[in-house]
């Protein structure tokens, strides 16, 4: 029902006044009818106008998603709409949580329960914080532009699309502060480059004009103004460069449209994007198709006639019929169940190689086929590789049924892509004559740019290549092959677009074709294939396989556990600083030191140290015959000649050298279980098999299945007690003759990356350093025991007799222990002419010193630049995707233990803390904006292989050191914390030197924690640094000192008398018990190093900053470092930390009786609580407490008076 207001001058009077008013005497009665039509007038227009409203549509505002782009429009329109015409705000609430959805709508929904008028307030609040916070959609604006696609010459359609945008963009700018790095030149390069050609010249022109001739900085409102005026120019009806094209095309020779020429029926190609072919010999056709034909409906005007012989569509400008063809044809053929239809499929073009001979390659199309379960390769691939394959049978099932086939299986198989950026290993293959395909649809490049929506991915597609055969299926059980990561999709219709790790392919109808060039535009396929494996023989039901899935493991990570690594310091570990050995720890001492022999020809014998010496272990010689068998077969294959020769070749040289040997003969009774396990003998098969080194091609590590990886050749130095060799049992054929039946050997030394072989090695040599210290001096002996990493050692020594002097004790004492130290290397080339060439390192072996330079070495994980002396970081990231567990194992790849390029991974870490924050799946996407930093963060990291730090703690010119000084850097921000540690030198000549020495960066933990309990964590961690750095560092340190720019934490250090909470205590205890007051500073934030890791930093910040180049007062004389009194850092007695005290004080009068001192105030009394909770909580318990009383009070009453009246009534 609509309502009609009357006029204001109406609005007060009843009909009859209307009709009858008095007329004054001076007005005549002809005005008087005039005056009374046109108020009826008036009221009759009033009455039509509500009418018209009342026929439009109902007015709504937006459903809003929770995009930062849409929030200020569905502010504004539920405002106008809904809020003015709507009191109440329960109302309100509802109709908010209509117009939302996702994560908006699950924002609102928390407050629907609460059934309150403050509700609608909160949602409003909580909205406008989330979505409409000018920091979040400024940062969308940006990565909005950044990811703009680059548009076409000729294109003024998205020319516009694109001026639009940069309006909205300069709009907001206007409002938002955070906006106003547009006006950046990085940006305006971004810009501009997203612009057509011709426009960006004219762009860059005009700008150049702007800064040279009238001396203005060229800003984003400008470079708006400039598109804006070239999309009007472009989109301009009469004088578009567009329009005049197509003019003249209409003017030109008017084609006679038809099929396409006989003379391009072999053509590949489908529809052009700009003309479509003409011909003026119609196809051969039956009568039936013709009478087909000319019952035909056009798709334009729905006529009964061709789309070809329809006048509206001949009338139409090129372009515009060109559009229609790709946008409504094909389509509409589609839908109508036409076969002129051509559809792509998944095909890609791709390399094929086999693992064991990567030098042999064959292209590839690869069809990747999500509907079958089976990986196929052609048998043609399968003898261009040269591969055998293993003889077996498939039951195949398709829609046809379910038949047994002869196959080929082949394992090892990798695709890589064409630019050999990606390469993916292919569960095991079966080779077939064919793969089902057509090549029609094969993608070429002329397909995308017939789709608008497809032109960003033009220069992606390689071109076609009639010589490369399909010769590939990969099926769903390679999911890494297949896995969209990146889909463009169209509209209705359209074809989509699909990027896997192998490249792009395209899906659904592009073109409208009669035939192709092979003859299958008729044909249809369907690829689904079940496939199972079974053994050829006589008997099924015998030759059967069980079906057992291929188990791979992925890594399992422990979001709290991540979490826990990100909050160490936040932990209340009391033992954290003693270091104790553990129980296994010392079992394993004693057993070294009791069973330790040195035996005649050097080398050392330990015992395996068993956990439990008592067990009883199982006969598993059976399992070790069957992984020998497999062996065997891999021998065999075709493929395997180079992998059998180099397996074989190891294994000549391990027993030869001694490191394996037969088992000795034993009678019959003895070699059987009864007898072995009477006599405590364990018996023990260890199986193997072969790796390669992906750097290293040609050299095989033969590995047991109780090693690590690789082969550590240190191990192989120290022998174990014959009593325990039967545990290291393994078979082997003697002499690599594989028609003989398997031996048995042992192993007679610690296998290579055995849980306790790191150990023993470990021990072994540090035996070796206490055996023979006396003999080959301290200096030796010193530096086996604690400059060693298993077998690396690192040792600085200030001049070149020196170091060649440890050079030969070293190897002389590792020697007499049975170990051989070689592969040296050295900053100073007259060291390195000293050392015996086959000694020296490999990198280092050929090099002529006189001319050649030194090359870069890895210590340690820190790539050391032996020419320069300086540490150097080299950058190779791998292709991850950008998921949770991707961003991890990238900032987890950057080994920087001494904290060069701390405060540019703490940007790295808080974003992956982010993803935490927001539980974030650890193989889902991640949101746009933390992409957009991702993406941003990980091209900064390549800048890090600029930055370079020298080795040596002073220069070669710097004289005696007179004074060494140790200086302590921390501070904190809600982003994180950091500390970085200086040593200052001072020579004779009181020159100052200051060098960097080590640093590390944290983020702050996933619980809020305050400014002051951050800084003092950073505190703590100075102390710590300390304390390792004055074990490491060989030089005396006169003094140190620890700054920090956080009053509050020097109260906290300074106080004797006041109790804290258990945070602060445990931590103030823990640095008060390491170092003094006095040696607590503090600095102002501006001068602080310290400052610059908590914020972040970019790779050119960073090398600009006082991180790497120290504090500048520290290079200046003591007297001018500028400090303050202890009296400007007193603790409060109002900080929270600080516990406060009770004292209970009662009084007593002249008699004697006691006097309650004041009771505290209701206030008083929740002050007492540091939590809202508990608070409330004690509270009812109060007024429980009292009700329960009071009932007690009331039922004692009750009581009382039924006797007393009971007593009454006794007495009358």
């Amino acid at each position: 029902m609509s309502v009609v207001s009357a006029p204001a001058s109406v609005r007060n009077k009843t009909p009859s006044e209307l009709d009858f008013e008095a007329t004054p005497k001076t007005v005549k009665p002809s005005q008087d009818i005039i005056s009374l039509q046109a108020k009826q007038a008036e009221l009759s227009s009033l009455v039509i106008n509500q009418q018209k409203i009342s026929n439009l549509p109902v007015k709504e505002p937006p459903i809003f998603s929770g995009d930062y782009f849409e929030y200020p429009a569905f502010v504004t329109a539920f405002d106008s709409i809904i809020c003015s015409n709507v009191p109440s705000n329960k109302d309100r609430l509802y109709f908010l949580e209509k117009y939302t959805t996702g994560k908006a709508n699950q924002v609102v929904k928390g407050f629907l329960a609460m059934n309150s008028e403050r509700a609608y307030e909160r949602a409003r609040n909580m909205l406008d914080h989330r979505f409409g916070n000018p920091v979040h959609v400024a940062e969308a604006y940006k990565t909005s532009l950044r990811r703009w696609p680059k548009i076409d010459d000729g294109d003024s359609r998205s020319l516009q699309n694109f001026s639009d945008f940069l309006v909205r963009c300069e709009e907001a700018m206007k409002a938002m502060q955070s906006m106003g790095d547009l006006d950046s030149t990085e940006n305006l390069r971004l810009v501009s480059s997203k612009l057509p050609s011709y426009a960006a010249v004219k762009w860059c022109r005009h700008a150049h004009e702007t800064q040279t001739k009238y001396k203005k900085i060229v800003k984003f409102g400008a470079l708006v103004n400039f598109v804006r005026e070239e999309a009007e120019l472009a989109n301009d009806p009469v004088s578009s460069p567009d329009s005049l094209k197509a003019e003249r095309k209409k003017t030109g020779t008017q084609p006679k449209w038809g099929w396409r020429n006989k003379s391009k029926k072999n053509d590949d190609s489908s529809w052009s994007s700009n003309s479509f072919a003409t011909s003026s010999t119609p196809p051969v056709s039956s009568p039936k198709q013709q009478a087909d034909q000319s019952d035909q409906t056009c798709p334009l005007c729905i006529g009964r006639h061709a789309l070809v012989k329809c006048g509206k569509f001949l009338k139409k400008p090129v372009d515009e019929r060109s559009e229609f063809i790709r946008t409504k044809v094909v389509a509409h053929s589609l839908a109508a169940g036409s076969t002129n239809v051509i559809t792509n499929c998944r095909i890609i073009q791709v390399i094929l190689f086999h693992k064991n001979n990567p030098e042999k390659t064959a292209k590839v199309y690869a069809l990747l086929d999500d509907a079958s379960d089976t990986t196929f390769v052609t048998t043609q691939v399968q003898h261009k590789l040269g591969i055998n394959g293993v003889q077996t049978s498939l039951d195949l099932s398709t829609m046809f049924g379910r038949q047994r086939i002869a196959v080929k299986r082949i394992d090892g198989l990798v695709v890589e892509r064409l630019d050999k950026r990606t390469e993916v290993e292919l569960p095991k293959t079966y080779a077939r004559q064919t793969i089902p395909s057509r090549r029609d649809q094969i993608l070429r490049p002329e397909t995308v740019t017939s789709w608008p929506h497809l032109k960003r991915i033009e220069g992606k597609i390689p071109p076609y290549d009639d010589d490369v055969a399909i010769g590939l299926l990969i099926a769903c059980n390679c999911p890494r092959a297949i896995k969209p990561v990146e889909v463009i999709r169209g509209k209705g219709e359209e074809p989509y677009a699909v990027q896997t790790l192998l490249g792009w392919s395209i899906v659904g109808p592009v073109a409208a074709s009669d035939t192709s060039k092979d003859g299958h535009a008729l044909d249809s396929t369907c690829h689904r294939v079940m496939t199972r494996e079974v053994i050829s023989g006589p008997s099924d039901s015998a030759n059967q396989l069980s079906f057992v899935f291929h188990g791979k493991t992925k890594e399992v990570i422990n979001s709290l556990a991540l979490n826990q690594m990100f909050e160490l310091d936040f932990v209340e570990d009391k033992t954290r600083s003693k270091q104790s050995l553990s129980q296994e720890d010392r079992k394993f001492i004693e057993i070294a030191e009791k069973g330790i022999k040195h035996l005649k020809d050097g080398h050392y014998e330990l015992p395996l140290p068993l956990k439990n010496a008592t067990i009883e272990l199982p006969n598993n010689k059976t399992a070790a015959l069957r992984r020998l068998s497999q062996l065997k077969r891999r021998f065999e294959d075709q493929g395997g000649q180079k992998y059998s020769a180099d397996y074989m070749e190891f294994l000549k040289k391990l027993i030869k050298n001694g490191y394996a040997e037969k088992v000795p003969k034993m009678s019959q009774s003895e070699n059987t279980p009864r007898v072995q396990i009477k006599e405590k003998r364990n018996v023990w098969y260890i199986p193997h098999h072969g790796v390669y080194h992906p750097k290293k091609p040609n050299k095989i590590r033969v590995v047991f299945d109780c090693a690590a990886e690789f082969e550590k050749a240190m191990f192989h130095q120290v022998k174990v007690d014959e009593e325990y060799r039967d545990l290291l049992r393994f078979l082997w054929w003697e002499n690599g003759d594989l028609t003989k039946s398997p031996r048995e050997y042992r192993m007679t030394v610690h296998l290579f990356g055995a849980n306790s072989s790191p150990g023993c090695a470990n021990f072994t040599l540090k035996s070796t350093a206490n055996d023979f210290e006396n003999e080959f001096g301290a200096s030796a002996a010193d530096f086996l025991r604690n400059d060693f990493y298993v077998d690396d050692g690192l040792k600085s020594v200030p001049l070149v007799d020196d170091a060649v002097k440890l050079i030969v004790n070293v190897k002389k004492m590792c020697s007499r222990g049975g170990f051989r130290l070689h592969k040296f290397v050295s900053n100073g080339k007259e060291v390195i002419r000293r050392i015996p060439e086959q000694d020296r390192a490999d990198g280092v072996k050929e090099l002529d010193l006189d001319l050649d330079s030194l090359p870069l070495e890895r210590a340690l994980g820190v790539h050391w630049c032996v020419e320069s002396d300086c540490f150097q970081f080299t950058i190779v990231l791998p292709d991850k995707p950008c998921t949770r567990r991707g961003i991890l194992s990238t900032v987890s790849s950057i080994f920087d233990t001494l904290g060069f390029v701390a405060p540019l991974l703490l940007d790295g870490k808080s974003i992956l803390q982010e993803l935490c924050r927001h539980e974030i799946g650890w193989d889902d996407p991640v949101p746009d904006n933390v992409k957009a930093k991702w993406e941003k963060w990980r091209a900064d990291l390549l800048k890090i292989q600029r930055i370079s730090i020298p080795r040596c703690y002073k220069p070669n010119s710097f004289g005696r050191v007179m004074n060494a000084q140790l200086h302590h850097f921390s501070d904190a921000s809600v982003k994180g914390y950091s500390h970085s540690s200086y040593l200052r030198l001072v020579d004779e000549t009181q020159t100052v030197h200051c060098s960097f020495v080590m640093a590390t960066s944290r983020v702050a933990p996933l619980k809020p924690v305050t400014i002051p309990r951050l800084e003092l964590t950073a505190a703590v961690c100075s102390v710590r640094i300390s304390q390792q750095l004055r074990q490491e560092l060989e030089l005396t340190i006169d003094q140190e000192y620890f700054w920090t720019d956080s009053r509050v934490v020097l109260g906290y250090i300074a106080n004797e008398s006041r109790r804290f909470h258990v945070f602060v205590a445990n931590r103030v205890q823990e640095i008060q018990e390491n170092t003094c007051i006095d040696q607590w500073k503090y600095i102002e934030s501006k001068q602080n190093p310290a400052d610059e890791a908590p914020c972040g930093l970019k790779t050119q910040e960073l090398l600009n900053s006082r991180w790497l180049s120290t504090p500048a007062f520290l290079w200046k004389n003591e007297a001018q470092w500028q400090t303050i009194s202890e009296e400007d850092h007193q603790l409060q007695e109002s900080d929270p930390e600080v516990k406060r005290t009770v004292a209970m004080a009662t009084t007593t009068s002249a008699q004697g009786t006691l006097i309650p001192s004041e009771k505290p105030s209701l206030v008083e009394r929740v002050e007492y609580f540091s939590d809202w909770y508990r608070a409330r909580r004690a509270v009812a318990l109060c007024q429980s407490y009292v009700r329960i009383l009071r009932d007690l009070v009331l039922k004692n009453h009750k009581k009382q008076c039924i006797h007393e009246k009971k007593t009454s009534t006794r007495r009358q």
